[in-house]
Protein backbone atom coordinates (compact mmCIF):
# COMPACT_ATOMS: atom_id res chain seq x y z
CA UNK A 1 0.00 0.00 0.00
CA UNK A 2 1.37 3.48 -0.79
CA UNK A 3 0.33 6.48 0.27
CA UNK A 4 0.13 10.52 -0.81
CA UNK A 5 0.28 13.07 1.65
CA UNK A 6 -0.58 16.40 0.74
CA UNK A 7 0.79 19.78 2.64
CA UNK A 8 0.12 23.44 2.77
CA UNK A 9 3.79 25.49 2.35
CA UNK A 10 2.85 28.32 4.62
CA UNK A 11 3.88 28.33 8.26
CA UNK A 12 0.50 27.20 9.35
CA UNK A 13 -0.25 24.19 10.66
CA UNK A 14 -3.12 22.39 8.49
CA UNK A 15 -4.03 19.16 9.11
CA UNK A 16 -2.66 17.00 6.19
CA UNK A 17 -5.10 14.96 4.52
CA UNK A 18 -4.55 11.65 2.29
CA UNK A 19 -5.06 9.39 -0.41
CA UNK A 20 -4.51 5.82 -0.29
CA UNK A 21 -3.63 4.04 -3.86
CA UNK A 22 -3.57 0.44 -3.59
CA UNK A 23 -0.86 -1.78 -5.34
CA UNK A 24 -3.00 -4.36 -6.78
CA UNK A 25 -4.53 -1.71 -9.11
CA UNK A 26 -0.89 -0.75 -10.76
CA UNK A 27 -0.98 -3.38 -13.74
CA UNK A 28 1.76 -1.88 -15.79
CA UNK A 29 -0.70 0.01 -18.15
CA UNK A 30 0.76 2.81 -20.23
CA UNK A 31 -1.83 5.16 -18.75
CA UNK A 32 -0.86 4.78 -14.92
CA UNK A 33 2.30 6.55 -14.92
CA UNK A 34 1.14 9.73 -13.27
CA UNK A 35 4.97 11.22 -12.40
CA UNK A 36 6.20 10.17 -15.93
CA UNK A 37 3.44 11.64 -17.72
CA UNK A 38 3.61 14.54 -15.39
CA UNK A 39 6.85 15.75 -16.51
CA UNK A 40 6.63 14.88 -20.07
CA UNK A 41 3.68 17.77 -19.92
CA UNK A 42 5.86 20.29 -17.86
CA UNK A 43 9.20 21.81 -19.22
CA UNK A 44 11.58 20.62 -16.85
CA UNK A 45 13.73 24.15 -17.00
CA UNK A 46 10.85 26.06 -15.04
CA UNK A 47 10.47 23.91 -12.53
CA UNK A 48 7.71 21.25 -11.47
CA UNK A 49 7.52 22.33 -7.99
CA UNK A 50 6.41 25.80 -8.96
CA UNK A 51 4.00 24.52 -10.98
CA UNK A 52 2.03 21.64 -9.60
CA UNK A 53 -1.21 22.10 -6.83
CA UNK A 54 -3.30 20.22 -5.23
CA UNK A 55 -6.97 21.36 -5.50
CA UNK A 56 -8.97 21.33 -1.91
CA UNK A 57 -12.05 23.04 -1.51
CA UNK A 58 -11.53 25.02 -4.17
CA UNK A 59 -8.29 26.19 -2.43
CA UNK A 60 -4.87 26.12 -4.45
CA UNK A 61 -2.11 24.06 -2.44
CA UNK A 62 1.31 23.99 -3.70
CA UNK A 63 3.04 21.00 -3.40
CA UNK A 64 6.58 21.47 -1.67
CA UNK A 65 8.42 18.19 -3.10
CA UNK A 66 7.05 17.09 -6.23
CA UNK A 67 8.95 13.75 -6.35
CA UNK A 68 8.01 12.48 -2.38
CA UNK A 69 3.98 13.35 -3.56
CA UNK A 70 3.38 11.90 -6.61
CA UNK A 71 4.47 8.15 -7.70
CA UNK A 72 4.26 6.46 -10.57
CA UNK A 73 0.92 5.45 -10.36
CA UNK A 74 -2.69 7.08 -10.99
CA UNK A 75 -4.87 4.22 -10.27
CA UNK A 76 -7.73 4.77 -7.22
CA UNK A 77 -9.59 1.63 -6.26
CA UNK A 78 -12.82 2.43 -7.63
CA UNK A 79 -11.85 5.49 -9.28
CA UNK A 80 -11.23 6.03 -13.45
CA UNK A 81 -8.18 6.84 -14.33
CA UNK A 82 -6.12 9.84 -13.94
CA UNK A 83 -4.08 11.81 -16.80
CA UNK A 84 -2.31 14.90 -15.25
CA UNK A 85 -2.79 17.94 -17.42
CA UNK A 86 -1.07 21.50 -16.56
CA UNK A 87 -2.55 23.95 -14.70
CA UNK A 88 -3.88 26.89 -16.35
CA UNK A 89 -3.98 29.97 -14.33
CA UNK A 90 -7.47 31.59 -13.82
CA UNK A 91 -8.55 34.74 -15.68
CA UNK A 92 -6.98 37.99 -13.86
CA UNK A 93 -9.89 40.37 -13.28
CA UNK A 94 -8.52 42.75 -10.89
CA UNK A 95 -7.86 45.22 -13.40
CA UNK A 96 -10.92 44.78 -15.91
CA UNK A 97 -12.70 46.53 -13.32
CA UNK A 98 -12.19 49.56 -14.74
CA UNK A 99 -13.56 48.60 -18.45
CA UNK A 100 -16.64 47.36 -16.35
CA UNK A 101 -17.05 50.54 -14.63
CA UNK A 102 -17.20 52.54 -18.04
CA UNK A 103 -19.39 49.94 -19.72
CA UNK A 104 -21.75 49.83 -17.09
CA UNK A 105 -21.81 53.60 -16.80
CA UNK A 106 -23.63 53.81 -20.50
CA UNK A 107 -25.57 50.66 -19.65
CA UNK A 108 -27.60 52.56 -16.47
CA UNK A 109 -26.94 55.90 -18.70
CA UNK A 110 -28.92 54.44 -21.71
CA UNK A 111 -31.81 52.74 -19.08
CA UNK A 112 -32.09 55.88 -16.83
CA UNK A 113 -31.85 58.92 -19.67
CA UNK A 114 -33.52 57.30 -22.90
CA UNK A 115 -35.67 54.51 -21.62
CA UNK A 116 -38.26 55.94 -23.64
CA UNK A 117 -36.44 55.75 -26.99
CA UNK A 118 -35.35 52.51 -26.05
CA UNK A 119 -38.19 51.00 -26.47
CA UNK A 120 -38.62 51.75 -29.86
CA UNK A 121 -35.22 49.87 -30.43
CA UNK A 122 -36.54 46.86 -29.72
CA UNK A 123 -39.79 47.39 -31.39
CA UNK A 124 -37.38 47.64 -34.18
CA UNK A 125 -35.98 44.56 -33.26
CA UNK A 126 -39.01 42.63 -33.80
CA UNK A 127 -40.85 44.77 -37.01
CA UNK A 128 -38.68 46.38 -39.75
CA UNK A 129 -40.65 48.87 -40.47
CA UNK A 130 -40.03 50.62 -37.60
CA UNK A 131 -36.49 51.47 -38.69
CA UNK A 132 -37.74 53.28 -41.24
CA UNK A 133 -39.64 55.99 -39.33
CA UNK A 134 -36.09 55.83 -36.45
CA UNK A 135 -33.80 56.59 -39.51
CA UNK A 136 -36.27 59.37 -40.60
CA UNK A 137 -36.14 60.77 -37.18
CA UNK A 138 -32.68 60.96 -35.83
CA UNK A 139 -32.42 63.32 -33.32
CA UNK A 140 -30.07 64.23 -31.22
CA UNK A 141 -31.41 62.28 -28.11
CA UNK A 142 -31.34 59.61 -30.56
CA UNK A 143 -27.89 59.91 -31.62
CA UNK A 144 -26.63 60.40 -28.14
CA UNK A 145 -28.06 56.99 -27.25
CA UNK A 146 -26.81 55.34 -30.22
CA UNK A 147 -23.28 56.36 -29.23
CA UNK A 148 -24.06 55.01 -25.58
CA UNK A 149 -25.37 51.61 -27.34
CA UNK A 150 -22.23 51.61 -29.65
CA UNK A 151 -20.03 51.73 -26.31
CA UNK A 152 -22.10 49.22 -24.45
CA UNK A 153 -21.81 46.37 -27.67
CA UNK A 154 -18.27 47.03 -28.21
CA UNK A 155 -17.13 46.60 -24.26
CA UNK A 156 -19.25 43.69 -24.19
CA UNK A 157 -17.95 42.10 -27.72
CA UNK A 158 -14.29 42.58 -26.34
CA UNK A 159 -15.30 41.06 -22.88
CA UNK A 160 -16.79 38.00 -24.54
CA UNK A 161 -13.45 37.94 -27.15
CA UNK A 162 -11.09 38.16 -24.61
CA UNK A 163 -11.99 35.68 -22.40
CA UNK A 164 -12.54 33.11 -25.51
CA UNK A 165 -8.61 34.65 -26.42
CA UNK A 166 -7.38 34.04 -22.99
CA UNK A 167 -8.72 30.45 -23.37
CA UNK A 168 -6.49 29.80 -25.83
CA UNK A 169 -3.68 30.79 -23.83
CA UNK A 170 -2.93 34.04 -25.70
CA UNK A 171 -1.88 37.08 -23.46
CA UNK A 172 0.06 39.69 -22.20
CA UNK A 173 2.97 39.21 -19.19
CA UNK A 174 3.07 41.80 -16.02
CA UNK A 175 0.71 43.32 -13.86
CA UNK A 176 -0.72 45.57 -17.21
CA UNK A 177 -1.07 42.43 -19.07
CA UNK A 178 -4.23 42.36 -18.78
CA UNK A 179 -5.55 45.44 -19.49
CA UNK A 180 -3.16 45.73 -22.81
CA UNK A 181 -4.86 42.75 -24.37
CA UNK A 182 -8.48 43.94 -22.96
CA UNK A 183 -6.91 47.10 -24.96
CA UNK A 184 -5.73 45.29 -27.95
CA UNK A 185 -9.21 43.34 -28.68
CA UNK A 186 -11.24 46.53 -27.65
CA UNK A 187 -8.94 48.85 -30.42
CA UNK A 188 -9.16 46.11 -33.01
CA UNK A 189 -13.18 45.88 -32.84
CA UNK A 190 -13.28 49.62 -33.05
CA UNK A 191 -11.15 49.75 -35.96
CA UNK A 192 -13.35 47.15 -37.64
CA UNK A 193 -16.41 49.53 -36.84
CA UNK A 194 -14.81 52.09 -39.05
CA UNK A 195 -14.33 49.84 -41.70
CA UNK A 196 -18.00 49.00 -41.35
CA UNK A 197 -18.72 52.70 -42.47
CA UNK A 198 -16.53 52.78 -45.18
CA UNK A 199 -17.92 49.24 -46.90
CA UNK A 200 -21.08 51.30 -46.26
CA UNK A 201 -20.19 54.49 -48.03
CA UNK A 202 -18.87 52.41 -50.74
CA UNK A 203 -22.47 50.63 -51.11
CA UNK A 204 -24.24 54.14 -50.63
CA UNK A 205 -21.88 55.25 -53.51
CA UNK A 206 -22.02 52.19 -55.36
CA UNK A 207 -25.98 51.96 -55.41
CA UNK A 208 -26.85 55.40 -54.82
CA UNK A 209 -29.67 54.88 -53.32
CA UNK A 210 -29.81 57.23 -49.83
CA UNK A 211 -32.70 55.49 -48.31
CA UNK A 212 -31.72 52.59 -48.65
CA UNK A 213 -27.92 52.66 -47.48
CA UNK A 214 -29.13 54.75 -44.77
CA UNK A 215 -31.93 51.45 -43.32
CA UNK A 216 -29.12 49.40 -44.51
CA UNK A 217 -26.12 50.73 -42.14
CA UNK A 218 -29.11 51.22 -39.40
CA UNK A 219 -29.96 47.54 -39.87
CA UNK A 220 -26.95 46.33 -39.74
CA UNK A 221 -26.15 47.67 -36.18
CA UNK A 222 -29.14 47.39 -34.70
CA UNK A 223 -28.77 44.04 -33.96
CA UNK A 224 -25.41 44.04 -31.68
CA UNK A 225 -26.44 47.72 -30.49
CA UNK A 226 -29.25 45.54 -28.61
CA UNK A 227 -27.11 42.62 -28.33
CA UNK A 228 -25.00 44.00 -25.94
CA UNK A 229 -27.36 45.15 -23.95
CA UNK A 230 -27.93 41.83 -22.93
CA UNK A 231 -24.17 40.65 -23.44
CA UNK A 232 -22.56 43.39 -20.97
CA UNK A 233 -24.50 41.39 -17.71
CA UNK A 234 -23.08 38.02 -19.13
CA UNK A 235 -19.76 38.93 -19.28
CA UNK A 236 -19.81 40.16 -15.42
CA UNK A 237 -21.32 36.92 -14.59
CA UNK A 238 -18.49 34.86 -16.48
CA UNK A 239 -15.57 36.79 -14.69
CA UNK A 240 -16.88 37.21 -11.28
CA UNK A 241 -18.54 33.72 -10.31
CA UNK A 242 -17.26 30.30 -9.97
CA UNK A 243 -15.85 28.29 -12.89
CA UNK A 244 -19.12 26.23 -13.21
CA UNK A 245 -21.66 29.05 -13.55
CA UNK A 246 -19.16 30.94 -15.63
CA UNK A 247 -18.26 28.43 -17.98
CA UNK A 248 -22.46 28.46 -18.59
CA UNK A 249 -22.62 32.02 -19.02
CA UNK A 250 -19.91 31.97 -21.41
CA UNK A 251 -21.73 28.78 -23.72
CA UNK A 252 -24.69 31.32 -23.43
CA UNK A 253 -23.04 34.36 -24.39
CA UNK A 254 -21.78 32.21 -27.56
CA UNK A 255 -24.77 31.05 -28.56
CA UNK A 256 -26.70 34.56 -28.33
CA UNK A 257 -23.78 35.69 -30.40
CA UNK A 258 -24.59 32.98 -33.09
CA UNK A 259 -28.69 33.46 -32.94
CA UNK A 260 -28.27 37.69 -33.16
CA UNK A 261 -25.89 36.71 -36.49
CA UNK A 262 -27.89 34.55 -37.96
CA UNK A 263 -31.10 36.68 -37.22
CA UNK A 264 -28.87 39.93 -38.68
CA UNK A 265 -28.38 38.08 -41.81
CA UNK A 266 -32.43 37.23 -42.08
CA UNK A 267 -33.15 40.71 -41.73
CA UNK A 268 -30.31 42.54 -43.96
CA UNK A 269 -31.40 39.90 -46.58
CA UNK A 270 -35.14 40.69 -46.38
CA UNK A 271 -34.08 44.51 -46.92
CA UNK A 272 -32.50 44.13 -50.06
CA UNK A 273 -35.32 41.92 -51.45
CA UNK A 274 -37.80 44.60 -50.30
CA UNK A 275 -35.86 46.95 -52.02
CA UNK A 276 -35.15 45.53 -55.49
CA UNK A 277 -31.86 44.99 -55.04
CA UNK A 278 -29.62 41.93 -56.68
CA UNK A 279 -29.01 38.75 -54.39
CA UNK A 280 -25.33 39.31 -56.28
CA UNK A 281 -25.16 42.74 -54.05
CA UNK A 282 -25.85 40.95 -50.97
CA UNK A 283 -23.11 38.13 -51.31
CA UNK A 284 -20.68 40.76 -52.46
CA UNK A 285 -22.16 43.43 -48.89
CA UNK A 286 -21.28 40.14 -46.80
CA UNK A 287 -17.32 39.30 -48.50
CA UNK A 288 -16.52 43.26 -48.06
CA UNK A 289 -18.13 43.25 -44.72
CA UNK A 290 -17.32 39.67 -43.11
CA UNK A 291 -15.34 37.23 -45.67
CA UNK A 292 -12.40 39.22 -46.26
CA UNK A 293 -11.49 40.59 -42.62
CA UNK A 294 -12.29 36.95 -41.44
CA UNK A 295 -9.75 35.97 -43.50
CA UNK A 296 -7.45 38.23 -42.99
CA UNK A 297 -7.66 37.82 -39.33
CA UNK A 298 -6.65 34.01 -40.14
CA UNK A 299 -3.99 35.08 -42.01
CA UNK A 300 -2.51 37.17 -39.49
CA UNK A 301 -2.90 33.84 -37.09
CA UNK A 302 -1.24 31.93 -38.84
CA UNK A 303 1.50 34.50 -39.11
CA UNK A 304 1.83 33.90 -35.61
Amino acid sequence: MSQIQHFHDSAATVAPYTIDYTANHFNGSKNNYLYNNLISVNNKSKGLNDGCYIIKDQTLIPVVKIKTVLKSTTAIPGKPWIHPKPLKESVSTDLLIFPFAIGFLCFVAVFVRYAKYLAKFFEAFIYSYVVEKLVDDLNVPLRRMLLLLDTVSLFALSFIVYRSVYGLGIHFGGAWGVLLLFAAILGSLFVYRLYFYIVHWIVRVTLNIKDFTSKLLFDSLLVFRLGGLVLLPIALVIFYSNDSIAMYAFYASIIILVFLYLYRLFRLLTLFIKNGISFLYYILYLCALEIVPAILLYVWAQAL
